[in-house]
């Protein structure tokens, strides 16, 4: 089930070996049968009065607690044994629709080379600053443009008064726009 229990589907987790790779039965074994290690020490509870009083066993799951936090990996114990790490699965992303209507984007988009691609990290944080720079003032746009812009400036050895905005917007345009259809994000 690719590493995931129905909660852990529903919560957006996954078990993975800790070398990135999908766990095996064997580590899946492993890790639950460790699950009881988790659960220790008990802790009495007494309910009800002296003479009707019912005693309870409660687990504390102290010991998972303890191992994880003192695990960089926030590891259990039966993670630990089987070499295992519960990760956050990434959802499909995908960018919303914005209108650039400079006629510049186009052109800049030619010099771009055909050879480079985004990575999906790059697409994300560029389909964001496109998504919101209509609410930024062209100084602020500039200044926050500049950040992502520069090393591809040099990249691209594009001359240094390039505008770092328009840049972003043709690769927005580029990437997720160019045919009129807004592309789906599938890195």
């Amino acid at each position: 089930m690719n590493g995931q229990t129905f909660g852990k589907r529903v919560t957006g987790l996954r078990v993975v070996s800790v070398d990135g790779r999908p766990i095996n039965a064997s580590q899946a074994t492993i890790r639950n049968f460790l699950k009881i290690a988790d659960i220790f020490p008990f802790a009495p509870m007494v309910v009800g009065e002296e003479s009707t009083s019912i005693a309870y066993v409660v687990p504390t799951f102290l010991v998972a607690l303890i191992c994880m936090l003192m695990t960089k990996r926030f590891q259990r114990v039966g993670d630990l044994a089987a070499g295992t790490m519960v990760i956050v699965n990434e959802r499909r992303w995908y960018p919303k629709r914005v209108v650039l209507d400079d006629s510049r984007i186009p052109s800049l988009c030619e010099l771009i080379p055909a050879t480079f691609r985004m990575s999906p990290s790059l697409a994300k944080t560029v389909a964001m600053f496109v998504q919101r720079r209509s609410s930024m003032t062209p100084v602020k746009r500039e200044e926050m443009a500049s950040w992502l812009a520069e090393p591809l400036i040099a990249r691209f050895k594009m001359m240094p008064d390039t505008s770092r905005d328009l840049l972003l917007c043709a690769l927005f345009y580029r990437d997720f726009l160019k045919d009129g259809a807004l592309k789906d994000f599938k890195r």
